[in-house]
């Protein structure tokens, strides 16, 4: 843009002689010799030509080698827009085309020179860049084909553009031009407020008018250009500049655009200086550089080589290379890579930067950065709506900078860098360095090695630096260093948070390095003279808060220094002696000091523990804690034989314990009488103990934790320890009121093993682990002689399986709340009370002689046990459910696992009422249940289902229990699974008891078996019954059974003698609803199956069943007769006999006797003899029924008795049996009995879907088959 500007000015300087030019070439085509006579009429050709007064001197023409050359000498134009008027011209000489011109008849100008003119610019290129600029005499003059100017001077002056004029003195320029390639050369002299020379040529290419589209190279070239006169034509009206430019440069240009250039540039003197408040500079003796730059889209690339500066003859910037990448839309970019940055002299660079506040300026003037930076990669971005930003990667090599505000000063630091204005990294590398903290330290740090990193981050409201570590060795230290800077624009001084820890140091070193700024005097010469000998271990020092506030005596920040050490000689009082071979630590805070002891020795004694600390030498009161370690028993007599006796030795007295124990003794000290009196407190710390209450069974094992005392009592809490075997919670704490103290155990415990203490009886049926709360109340202090400990249970039994009958029965995920009271040691006087799931309450006493059971009370329900006057155990209350199986084979398996404890059982009286029994699958509603202590298993019973006695006799020995019933009638029903609850019975014939039951009346749901007798006795091989009768309406049979095992299988046999009973009734029992009249039965089974007696199935079932009838009459059977009719085919056949004759059916069948006999196997039934006997006909039945496929394939016959005075159709009717004959009825009735013969049916088919088939009369061949409807 600078470059088109001048060339601009150029072609005004040059538009003043263009008058001239015209008048010029007009008089050109008179040219001839003796031209010259002819000057005033070419004066009159100009004047008309110009339109202004032109006076020329002289005028005569000649020839220059072979073309004619007229000169016109002292040329004025006058014009009053012109400087002074006119415009003074020494000579134009223009030079004629002869060939040229005799071809076109014209004369044809062949160059023009101009000599000695004196021109005064005057112009505004700021308002002209607005308007449209006249470019007619500049087209004009480059229409000539040659054009030279010499001894021209030129003042020119536009004060948009220049502070101050301009003059081109002594300007020679030669112009060439063929309207397409046009080419310049200027050389001229500079007044010395803007150099001495400069250089211009030109080499284009375009069309003439179109300057847009000229292309070519540019060359400029400048001596001594003063810097100062052209800041403005630079564009830095902020700055101040300095220095005179030596600058050589070649470029190319295409429409008006600078493509590329590239030349050399040295400046002497330069400097630079920002204007305004606050006024900064910058300036070295020399600066040059080699240079490129080439357009890029919206922007360039420049390149810098050899880039050096001097002050004082010295380099002060080594030769650097450059290369960046400047692009220009909305906002302006810089990135690039320099080789080489000097930081103090790139610092002073930045002081010059708009963006920098004053304070910022002060910050870094204060800090005074050094160093170099090598490898620099960068990238700047400045807006016009934001602030700029500049990002960073180098690395670094003896940077150094001095503190400033509390800020450390560091020196000799090498590394690398990365980040931006907001934030960044420095990675640390350093071999030798200082470190300065001045308001810690008085003197700086010798640092022989620094590595690690730091990043800076500029926060919304701080800027912050930090690191999170970095390594440090300074003489015989050698640390680590975490460190945060944070300014605050409002703060004078940084926030720090600086944190330095090492591995070790020789304590008599640690005065080295003690912050001797903020401690007191006399702080820092009791440490220089306390630590005589030993080694200090992984020291810590901590500095958090504003660096102008330490040692932040007003709480606003922490100082802190620690340390380990060992075999240290400490000499902390004179008065109190030295403690020798010292491990522990130290602790300084501000102005306090705490100093801990892990062992020592004080005069020869050993001490496991100390702690000395003064909270402020200021008031000094000296806190010792120490600890000592021995057995349990000798601490506690310590504390018993102590001015602590008269609180706590009757508490003392009552613990026995084992193993070995700590004591905690705190003492206060005061150092000057006005400060107070001696104060104690102390703790007894158990390590894996064990703890024993007298008179209690009760023993902790494995106690962890500690025991606190004090002039007020005895408190514990959170104690670990194990009981029963399992971990448990203890805490213990004083009931003033009640004169106890109370030990308070919690934890997860096996109940069984709880029971087991008092000899528990069922613990076997007691599984898994509850959360149990223990309260363990011990009488302490004065007046509780006599007074007995207590022990208090709590739990809801989530986690423990309970294999007892109900109301006792849970699962392990049931909740069952328990509580259990008693005085251990004490049971025979003071009784045990327990209360279960708000069901059940119970209290008892032992015997005094071995602990057995002595008396109890058991309330089932709401209310609340009582003892029983004697020794023996009432049962009273209401159950719910009482499962007879479960009760008994819980009393058997008792009796299995300890015969001699149950013989010791006191009796037994109840008064219960049972809302419902369950007995071998089936219960009894509404009962009550009685006894009396002098026939303790002798029961009454009463109630709506039952009513008689019930005696049971226990297993002695090896004997077996009993169970007589005598009752006068029973009625049940079959229990569903809804109501099974408590114990699961797996019944096996060793579980049942030996049997003599005698009912008169039972009711077995749906089944009435009227009078029963029941002999059942235990055998080797299982369970026999030697007697087993029944007398009923249905049946009366007398036989006998067993119940057999043998490993892990079981069978049951079944054999009696059928002495009565109407088959009709035995029917209906089995759910048949009166198809059978009559027919008293007589016979024989003999059954067999797998499994127990309930476990009975057709499917299993083997054996033999005979059966005789007396008379009957069978009626119409209804659909779901049951499976006794199905057996034989009744009631399919009955329904086709029906169907076909309803006149002969609908009376009825009578017989006079029914016999036959069945073999029951693999889930069929097989018959050959079946045969009912008719007053119409005789039916005969053969062949195989399943009962488990429920299928058919029989053979049936059917012969009609003539004689019979019955109708045929009722006796066929009657039954499946006679089911065949209703073919042959048939025919009898259809024939009026005129002919008789036999009629066979084969039946086959489903029982819900039987197929008859008739079969011809049997010939001597095989019978032709006829099939009939179903």
């Amino acid at each position: 843009m600078v470059i088109r500007w001048i060339g601009r000015a150029l072609w005004w300087g040059i538009a003043a002689v263009i008058v001239s030019l015209a008048l010029a070439l007009s008089a050109a085509r008179l040219l001839l010799p003796g031209m010259s006579e002819y000057q005033e009429q070419i004066e009159v050709l100009v004047e008309k030509a110009t339109q202004r007064q032109v006076d020329i001197g002289s005028m005569y023409a000649a020839w220059h080698r072979f073309s004619p050359v007229l000169r016109l000498q002292d040329v004025v134009i006058y014009d009053q827009m012109l400087p002074g008027g006119q415009l003074d011209i020494g000579e134009i000489q223009v030079g004629l085309d002869v060939i040229e011109s005799i071809k076109r008849r014209k004369w044809l100008i062949s160059g023009i020179r101009i000599t000695g003119v004196e021109l005064s610019l005057q112009t505004d290129f700021s308002a002209a860049q607005r308007s449209k600029v006249n470019m007619e005499p500049f087209y004009w003059l480059m229409r000539q084909k040659n054009m030279s100017l010499q001894q021209v001077t030129l003042d020119w002056r536009d004060p948009g553009l220049l502070d101050r004029p301009v003059t081109f003195s002594n300007l020679s320029a030669q112009l060439k031009s063929d309207s397409w390639r046009h080419q310049f050369f200027v050389q001229t002299d500079l007044n010395d407020d803007y150099g001495e020379r400069l250089e211009f040529a030109a080499d284009l290419s375009g069309p003439l008018r179109l300057l847009k589209k000229w292309r070519g190279m540019v060359y400029l070239k400048t001596g001594k250009l003063g810097l100062p006169a052209i800041s403005k034509l630079a564009g830095l009206e902020d700055y101040k500049a300095e220095g005179d430019v030596d600058l050589e440069v070649w470029a190319r240009i295409s429409g008006e655009q600078l493509k590329w250039s590239a030349g050399t540039i040295q400046i002497a003197q330069p400097g630079i200086s920002r204007i305004g408040e606050g006024e900064t500079s910058y300036g070295v003796d020399m600066l040059s550089s080699h240079f490129s730059l080439g357009a890029v889209d919206k922007g360039w690339n420049l390149e810098l080589h050899k880039f050096s500066l001097l002050r004082d003859q010295v380099p002060v910037w080594p030769e650097t290379s450059l290369r960046a990448t400047v692009l220009k839309d909305e906002s302006l970019s810089v990135s690039g890579r320099v080789s080489h940055i000097e930081l103090s002299e790139a610092g002073n660079m930045v002081m010059l930067l708009p963006w920098l506040d004053q304070d910022a300026q002060r910050r870094l003037h204060h800090l005074e950065p050094r160093g170099q930076f090598t490898d620099t990669e960068f990238e700047f971005l400045l807006s016009d709506e934001g602030s700029p930003r500049l990002s960073l990667r180098s690395r670094f090599n003896q940077i150094g900078m001095s503190s400033d505000g509390g800020l450390p000063g560091v020196t000799g630091l090498s590394g690398s860098l990365e980040g931006n204005l907001h934030r960044g990294e420095i990675i640390l590398d350093t071999a030798q360095a200082g470190l300065q903290l001045p308001r810690v330290f008085s003197e700086e740090l010798d640092v022989s090695h620094l590595s690690g990193s730091l990043s800076w981050q500029r926060l919304s409201d701080r800027f912050r630096l930090s690191s999170e570590r970095l390594e440090l060795v300074s003489g015989s230290l050698k640390a680590s260093t975490r460190l945060q800077l944070d300014w605050l624009p409002d703060r004078s001084a940084p926030w720090v948070d600086m944190q330095l820890w090492a591995d070790e140091l020789p304590v008599v070193d640690i005065k080295h390095f003690l912050p001797d700024q903020v401690m007191r005097p006399k702080a820092l010469n009791w440490l220089n003279h306390a630590f005589q000998r030993g080694t200090a271990r992984e020291l810590r020092f901590l500095l958090q808060g504003p660096l102008d506030r330490v040692p932040f005596d007003q709480g606003d920040g922490r100082m802190e220094a620690r340390f380990n050490f060992d075999d240290v000689l400490l000499d902390y009082h004179p008065k109190w002696g030295e403690i020798d071979m010292l491990r522990g630590s130290a602790r300084f805070v501000g102005r306090s000091m705490r100093i801990t002891g892990t062992s020592a020795t004080i005069l020869e004694a050993g001490v496991d523990r100390v702690v000395a600390g003064i909270d402020d030498f200021a008031h000094p009161i000296l806190d010792i804690e120490g600890t000592v370690s021995g057995t349990l028993e000798s601490l506690l007599a310590y504390i018993n034989y102590s001015p602590l006796n008269k609180k706590f030795g009757k508490l003392v007295d009552r613990m026995t314990t084992r193993g070995d124990a700590d004591l905690q003794l705190d003492l206060r000290i005061p150092l000057r009488p006005e400060l107070g009196k001696l104060q104690v407190k102390g703790s007894v710390g158990f390590q894996g103990n064990s703890l024993a209450v007298s008179d209690s069974d009760i023993s902790l094992e494995d106690v962890t934790g500690s025991l606190e005392f004090t002039g007020q009592g005895v408190t514990a809490q959170g104690v670990n320890a194990r009981l029963l075997e399992h971990p448990v919670k203890v805490s213990v704490y004083p009931k003033t009121e009640n004169q106890q103290t109370v030990v308070d155990i919690e934890g997860n415990l096996e109940l069984v093993k709880m029971l087991e203490k008092e000899n528990s009886y069922v613990d076997p049926y007691i599984k898994g682990t509850a959360y149990w709360h223990v309260l363990l109340q011990i009488p302490s202090g004065e007046g509780v002689s006599g007074r007995s400990v207590t022990v208090q249970l709590r739990s809801d039994l989530k986690g423990v399986t309970i294999d007892l009958p109900a109301p006792f029965a849970k699962t392990g995920d049931e909740t069952f709340p328990v509580s259990i009271s008693w005085a251990p040691g004490k049971l025979s006087s003071e009784p045990l009370l327990m209360k279960l799931n708000n069901a059940v309450a119970l209290k008892l006493l032992l015997r005094d002689s071995d602990g057995g059971l002595r008396k109890a009370g058991i309330r089932f329900g709401e209310g609340v046990a009582s003892l029983p006057a004697t020794d023996s155990i009432h049962l009273s209350g209401e159950l719910d459910l009482l499962s007879l199986d479960a009760w008994v084979d819980f009393l058997r398996d008792m009796a299995k696992r300890d015969a001699i404890a149950i013989a010791s059982v006191p009796q037994v009286s109840t008064d219960l009422s049972l809302r419902q029994v369950n007995l071998l699958g089936y219960q009894a509603q509404g009962l009550t249940v009685s006894s009396q202590a002098n026939e303790p298993w002798n029961f009454t019973i009463g109630g709506r289902d039952m009513t008689g006695q019930a005696i049971w006799l226990p297993a002695e020995g090896e004997a077996v229990p009993m169970l007589t019933l005598r009752l006068e009638r029973l009625t049940a029903v079959e229990a569903s699974e809804s109501v099974q609850a408590g114990r699961e019975v797996v019944l096996t014939p060793e579980r049942l008891p030996d049997l003599d039951l005698e009912i008169g009346k039972v009711q077995l749901g749906p089944y009435a078996l009227g009078k029963i007798i029941v002999r059942g006795e235990r055998a080797p091989e299982g369970m026999l019954f030697p007697d087993l009768r029944v007398d009923s309406k249905a049946i009366v049979f007398d036989g006998e059974g067993a119940w057999l095992q043998q490993g892990e299988q079981q069978s049951t046999r079944f054999r009696a003698d059928i002495l009565g009973g109407e088959l009709g009734e035995l029917i209906k029992m089995f759910g048949d609803s009166g198809s059978i009249e009559g027919a008293q039965m007589r016979g024989r089974a003999s059954l067999d199956w797998p499994g127990n007696p309930a476990d009975f199935s057709l499917a299993t079932v083997e054996g033999k069943l005979e059966l005789e009838t007396g008379k009957g009459r069978m009626v119409e059977i209804k659909e779901g007769a049951g499976k006794l009719l199905n057996l034989l085919n009744f009631n399919s056949l009955q329904r086709r006999l029906t169907l076909d004759f309803t006149d002969l059916t609908k009376e009825g069948f009578s017989f006079d006797k029914v016999e036959g006999s069945l073999v029951v196997g693999d889930g069929n039934a097989y018959t050959e003899n079946f045969v009912m006997y008719g007053t119409s006909a005789i039916i005969k039945i053969s062949g195989r029924t399943g009962l488990v496929s429920r299928d058919y394939d029989q053979l049936i016959k059917v012969t009609p008795q003539v004689s019979s005075s019955l109708p045929l159709a009722g006796a066929i009717a009657g039954g499946p049996v006679v089911g065949a004959a209703v073919f042959l009825a048939e025919r009898l009735v259809g024939k009026k009995f005129n002919r008789m013969a036999q009629v066979r049916y084969k039946v086959s088919g489903t029982w819900d879907k039987p197929v008859y088939t008739r079969l011809k009369p049997e010939p001597k061949s095989d019978p032709e088959l006829v099939e009939d409807s179903p």
